[in-house]
């Protein structure tokens, strides 16, 4: 999928008179590079063992750490030939942001007068809580980066790029954390206030080049909402986008949805906001159907501000998912351990009721629970067995910088291991291992280590499965299943499957006929709105 936030940046910049190229390196053509035919063949000949997918994994991150080396070297020809003024990486997790990192580190090798920015969301709870408590961060001391980024950037883009030519400075532009005077200083955060004021972002493929052809998936996340005013105990979501809730206008949310039909022949959307009110989720709905869009979206929702009675119409707009964060089934779990504030009766209404309305419904559980019980995960199987969604997504608690149960780790039963937050930002998720053998953040929920934890997680997924429910299904991969004419449990087994042996082609394969039944369900639906037609087309 394209990233909308360098998309979104992209379009702020062009507004602002800048030439802006994104590349991103999410693509098919990266896997094959990460993947190379010797060690495909080797992993998917390995049918499970334990001990050959350690030597396997091991392999293939020292490949990866070549490949990095080599696209090093090719970013740095790509910026001595189109000489920008500056470039910014985005720092995601694992190897999201290690790989960014050591791009960055090649670039300042090559080009030591370049300016180098890194934002994204491991700024904001990995990178800053690290510098908060040591007054240091290697990439930021040793000159690899100029300025990172916290929280949301396109409002002081516009000003980084004049500190990129030298015609200001980084003193008073917000969200920002660089060093000054052998100190690093950390500037307020401030959001952007109206989403409605934001240009549209650009995935015109002489801005963004891995648009053109099936080099990604052709499934557009779209900023309908920011900001949450909820106090989960958990959740990073406010640390990002704060805790003001942000709406876009219904009619601006449908224009860009109509621009990427006709401009870039997608209609297919993910809404990005974590807390979309039931209301504006109506209105979308309701505009969509006085224009006869066609368009297939999937959306977050809560049991505490969705509006049942809308679902129908929703359905009918082209609404196919929503993603619930159900957590848990006993109430107090919810409220002593989540801080969810809502009520197991108004969830279980809220999830039947999109049920049905033919919504697919996607319900998230942390298990084990801190504070967990028997009687308490008893109460949560039990509501899973009564609603029975769609599907059903298992994590394992995780305490994050900023957020209660960080802070509070004691009163949640959650202990913090030394060096946790440094752990935390070279953690890589192993995906040829088992989750218990995965190398966590230390970390102690109720006594019990990370691998312990991890053990309880997929013992709850087994459980769920016994129910006769599916699970490790999201809201997305929903969208994606019904491109390919799969099921999404044979999606879910099948795209794992190519993902941990390195299958490429076939991954290449199914982006393309996902991609082509995208391309020519929005051809019709450009068709249907020149014609003045309002019937959804049917793609599953």
């Amino acid at each position: 999928m394209p990233d909308n936030g360098m998309a979104n940046l992209a379009g702020v910049l062009h507004a602002a008179g800048h030439d802006v190229l994104v590349l991103d390196y999410g693509t098919v053509g990266m896997m094959r590079r990460l993947f190379p035919r010797s060690v495909a063949t080797a992993l998917r000949a390995a049918r499970g063992s334990a001990p050959d997918l350690r030597v396997l994994d091991r392999e293939l991150e020292l490949h990866a750490e070549r490949e990095v080396a080599r696209l090093g070297e090719e970013l740095c020809n790509l910026v001595q030939s189109y000489q920008p003024d500056f470039v910014g990486f985005k720092l995601w997790h694992g190897d999201g942001c290690s790989g960014s990192v050591a791009l960055a580190r090649s670039l300042r090798r090559c080009f030591p007068g370049l300016f180098i920015i890194g934002g994204g969301p491991q700024v904001t709870f990995a990178i800053k809580p690290v510098i908060e408590h040591s007054g240091c961060y290697e990439p930021l001391d040793d000159g690899t980066f100029d300025v990172l980024v916290q929280s949301e950037g396109e409002d002081l883009m516009p000003a980084l790029a004049e500190v990129a030519v030298g015609r200001a400075s980084l003193a008073g532009v917000p969200n920002t954390l660089y060093r000054e005077d052998g100190r690093i200083r950390i500037a307020p955060v401030e959001h952007v206030r109206s989403l409605d004021s934001l240009p549209p972002p650009l995935y015109d493929t002489d801005v963004y080049p891995s648009m053109g052809g099936d080099s990604k998936l052709h499934l557009i996340t779209l900023d309908e909402s920011r900001g949450c005013p909820y106090n989960c105990s958990f959740c990073i979501q406010p640390l990002i986008t704060g805790h003001d809730l942000r709406l876009r206008s219904a009619r601006r949310v449908v224009d860009e949805m109509e621009r990427c039909v006709r401009s870039y022949h997608v209609g297919v959307f993910r809404f990005a906001g974590s807390a979309t009110p039931g209301r504006l989720l109506d209105e979308i709905a309701t505009e969509i159907l006085a224009r006869g869009l066609q368009v297939r979206y999937s959306a977050f929702g809560r049991g505490n501000n969705a509006r049942p009675d809308a679902f129908s119409r929703a359905r009918q707009s082209g609404l196919e998912a929503l993603f619930f964060g159900v957590e848990s089934g006993s109430q107090r779990i919810l409220d002593e351990v989540m801080n969810k504030g809502v009520r197991i009766s108004k969830v279980r209404e809220t999830l039947k009721a999109a049920l049905g309305a033919g919504i697919f419904t996607v319900a998230s559980i942390i298990a084990p629970a801190p504070r967990e019980t028997s009687a308490t995960w008893q109460e949560t199987l039990e509501l899973l067995a009564d609603v029975r969604p769609d599907a059903v997504l298992v994590s394992p608690p995780g305490p994050v910088a900023g957020t209660a149960w960080y802070r509070e780790g004691e009163r949640f039963g959650i202990r913090i291991g030394e060096g946790f937050q440094e752990a935390l930002l070279s953690f890589k998720f192993r995906m040829l291992l088992p989750a218990d053998q995965w190398q966590y953040p230390e970390y102690w929920v109720d006594g019990k280590d990370t691998r312990t934890i991890a053990e309880e997680t997929m013992a709850a997924l087994r459980q769920i499965e016994e129910l006769g429910l599916l699970t490790r299904v999201s809201d997305d991969m929903l969208l994606m299943a019904r491109y390919c004419h799969l099921t999404p449990r044979e999606f879910r087994d099948q795209t794992q499957r190519w993902l941990c042996t390195g299958n490429w082609e076939a991954v290449a394969a199914l982006v393309a006929e996902m991609n082509g039944a995208i391309r020519e369900a929005a051809r019709a639906a450009v068709a249907a709105l020149d014609d003045g037609a309002t019937a959804l087309p049917s793609v599953a």
